[in-house]
């Protein structure tokens, strides 16, 4: 996934479980809501925003 695919994704994702902001972590590959501490991992350039999927801080 490109940083751009990246930055519009970010426009348009919120967090399931808080519809709060999500962030891109780099680092982990992942997106990570800091209102819920979850991180919602990315596979096959696929965000997969579900909750039983998150990954806990």
């Amino acid at each position: 996934m490109t940083i751009e695919q990246i930055q519009e994704l970010l426009k348009i994702l919120q967090c399931p479980v808080t519809g709060g902001e999500l962030v891109y972590v780099e680092e982990k590959n992942m997106f990570y809501s800091a209102q819920a501490k979850l991180y919602y991992p990315i596979k096959d350039d696929i965000v997969i925003l579900l909750a039983e999927e998150a990954i806990a801080e």
